[in-house]
């Protein structure tokens, strides 16, 4: 039932935005405007049995949807360049002519997805905070995330636990191998990653 009135927000939400097109249309405005849809995250939606997104960071959960209508690019392309909600400022600003101030630490994502280039990154940090009434726990907790595409690897930072998935044989993330000996350099390679990720971007 909650996927089937998703979908339908879904379509409450699309019909909104053909709105908005007809009228930028209407306006004369379609050749002069940029149209940009995107999200913080997606939902678990009842993979692996659950609902909503809290510290899982599934498939699911950690693709969000980017949509960049341009009247100067290319319609229909798609781009399997790692991206983030970071690179969102900068790719906006990129596209009016304008570099990001200093200490941005995001990419040009569309850029980047335009020219076939890969952004200087190992892969992407995702980070969660959690609220224990989400979850139903009693203290606040933090999940650290960071997938290369391939592979993904997540720290439960308060907890003896992690994860790690290779989505190259395993789609649907079902055999954590966390704690599977002949993964453990695979295990270390992502950590060390991931930590150099996140001092690259720290402030």
């Amino acid at each position: 039932e909650s996927i089937a009135l998703t979908y339908g927000m879904i379509s409450m939400v699309d019909d909104g935005i053909g709105r908005i097109l007809a009228k930028l249309d209407g306006l004369g405005l379609a050749d002069n405007t940029i149209v940009i849809y995107t999200s913080d995250h997606g939902d678990v939606m009842g993979d692996h049995g659950i609902m909503l997104k809290h510290g899982l960071h599934t498939e699911g959960v950690i693709r969000m949807p980017m949509i960049w209508a341009d009247p100067a690019g290319v319609s229909g392309e798609r781009s399997d360049v790692l991206a983030s909600a970071i690179d969102f400022m900068p790719s906006v600003l990129a596209r009016t002519g304008l570099k990001p101030f200093t200490g941005v630490q995001g990419v040009d994502i569309v850029g980047a997805a335009t020219e076939g280039s890969k952004p200087d990154r190992a892969g992407v940090v995702i980070e969660a905070d959690e609220l224990p009434e989400n979850v139903d726990v009693e203290d606040f907790f933090k999940v650290r995330t960071f997938t290369d595409g391939r592979w993904r690897l997540t720290l439960w930072v308060e907890e003896d636990f992690g994860e790690l998935y290779d989505r190259e044989t395993d789609t649907l993330e079902l055999n954590n191998l966390w704690n599977n000996p002949a993964h453990k350099e695979d295990r270390a390679r992502m950590v060390e990653a991931m930590l150099k990720e996140q001092y690259r971007y720290a402030d």
